[in-house]
């Protein structure tokens, strides 16, 4: 039996960390021990942090993280290291899993987990414990001498995710997180909210996302027995009211979305929910529609990323536009509401692929809608394809040099940050302030609910300037 100790960086984000539930569900079964400890909470200091807690009696340290956190817990690594030199770290998550041995080399960690965790992290807690060695388990990067290998046997997906546990919500407490669900546009129903999710991976190759780093574009679902089993252990031991469902296809397997819905009607569950990672227009139908609607959903996310063709092919989206129309006012008939994705400023675009968007947007159907400029995520196509003139041998001081200070490969881009951010601003203005739009939000919003409104970080950021745009632009031809 191992001890591991698991940790969310201070610098994450402020939400429900569902892979820490299930990993430790997972470990638990094979005989382990977990604790637990969100740093994202009160959001110290490592040095604050590593005071603070006390990591005697453990076995290793285990850490998931997403690109952007990454400095805190390098910072955090480095201290842990001088304090605890014999409690080997293991990191794992999106950011590992885009970056590989790039990554764990940054951070300069003892083990990384590529892609899913829960099968190589639990032989590697085993193999720590026998003083195995580690070139037999799948998915796992280590040190060899001085520097770092990743494991010559394949990647392995778990088919079947029933075989898992349900989530160690003993452990990471859904009720926690309660304050943490904020909507702007459309504000949560309940202060009971969480998210959770029933299935994993999406078997599209859209270029600006890297959610196939992960999960090799294949999906893999829990039944709806599973499901249905997990919310009535949500609903009736934690109070959840609530639900946002962060799968990347909840409906992509439309018989599996229909019986959830139908269960979750029979068994009379009581809960509302949302699917803000939205769905594939494609899979719904008028029956699918109003079997959300009445199993409680009122909200989904629908990704259309731009509203012209020419960068819906460059992107590889795969996605008719002639579509949105129709099932737009399908999902309103069941008064679902819908929230439209775009992107603005790809590195390719030009004004007039931009202006095309821009008319789309302010065109569309939607109830609501939300503008991101285009960042080249780490283990997306779009990133890889600013690495690809560069030499073998200058890859890895490139990437260091990108994780250090973010500083990208020159690529030309057409549109320079001055217009994107004027783009940007412009168009929600003109969209929020559309009468139909001014009206549902009015109609929707309940007087307990604006405080949520003023606290999202997107309305300050839009509407109080808090953060300017250009942060989240890379302008790539002057890096």
């Amino acid at each position: 039996m191992s001890r591991i100790f698991f940790l969310k960086p201070g610098g994450a984000q402020t939400n429900f960390p569902h892979c820490y539930a299930t990993l430790i569900a997972h470990v638990r079964e094979q005989g382990h021990q977990a604790a637990f400890y969100d740093a994202s909470l009160s959001k110290p200091s490592p040095q604050t942090l590593l005071s603070s807690l006390d990591f005697s009696g453990y076995d290793c340290l285990g850490i998931s993280l997403l690109t952007g956190w990454h400095p805190w817990v390098k910072a955090f690594v480095s201290l842990f290291k001088a304090r605890h030199p014999n409690i080997p770290i293991i990191v794992g998550g999106p950011h590992v899993s885009a970056l590989g041995i790039e990554a764990v080399r940054h951070l300069q960690a003892d083990f990384g987990v590529v892609g899913e965790g829960e099968i190589p992290l639990g032989m590697l807690l085993d193999a720590l414990k026998k003083n195995d060695a580690f070139e037999s388990i799948p998915n796992l990067i280590f040190k060899n001498g001085q520097d770092y290998q990743i494991s010559t046997k394949p990647r392995e997906r778990i088919k079947e995710l029933d075989r898992l546990p349900l989530p160690a919500y003993d452990v990471v407490k859904p009720e926690n997180y309660f304050h943490t669900y904020l909507g702007a546009s459309v504000p949560r129903r309940y202060f009971q909210s969480v998210q959770t999710v029933t299935s994993r991976g999406c078997p599209f190759q859209c270029t600006f996302c890297a959610t196939n780093a992960t999960w090799l574009r294949r999906m893999t679902f829990h039944s709806p027995e599973y499901v249905v089993r997990e919310l009535q252990l949500l609903r009736r031991q934690h109070g959840v009211r609530e639900l946002w469902f962060g799968d990347d296809g909840f409906t992509a397997h439309r018989n599996r979305a229909m019986e959830i819905c139908e269960r979750m009607i029979a068994e009379k569950l009581d809960l509302v929910w949302r699917i803000p990672n939205g769905i594939r227009l494609e899979t719904i139908d008028d029956r699918l529609a109003g079997l959300m609607r009445k199993a409680g959903c009122y909200m989904t996310g629908i990704g259309v990323e731009t509203g012209s063709p020419q960068v819906m092919q460059r992107i590889k989206k795969k996605l008719a536009l002639s579509l949105i129309q129709e099932k737009v006012a399908l999902l309103r008939r069941h008064h679902i509401l819908t929230s439209g994705f775009f992107i603005v400023g790809f590195p390719d675009e030009t004004a007039d692929e931009l202006r095309e968007t821009i008319d789309f947007i302010l065109r569309s159907p939607f109830d609501r809608m939300q503008i991101s400029i285009f960042a080249p995520y780490p283990g997306s196509e779009d990133f890889q394809r600013l690495f690809q003139d560069v030499s073998q041998k200058d890859y890895s001081p490139a990437v260091q040099a990108y994780l250090d200070r973010g500083i990208l490969p020159k690529y030309p881009v057409q549109l320079p940050i001055d217009q994107i951010q004027k783009v940007f601003s412009r168009t929600y203005l003109r969209f929020y302030l559309q009468p139909r739009v001014v009206w549902s939000l009015l109609r929707d919003l309940r007087p307990r609910q604006f405080l949520d409104v003023l606290a999202h970080p997107g309305f300050q950021r839009i509407f109080l300037f808090r953060r300017d745009a250009k942060e989240t632009y890379v302008e790539f031809g002057n890096v």
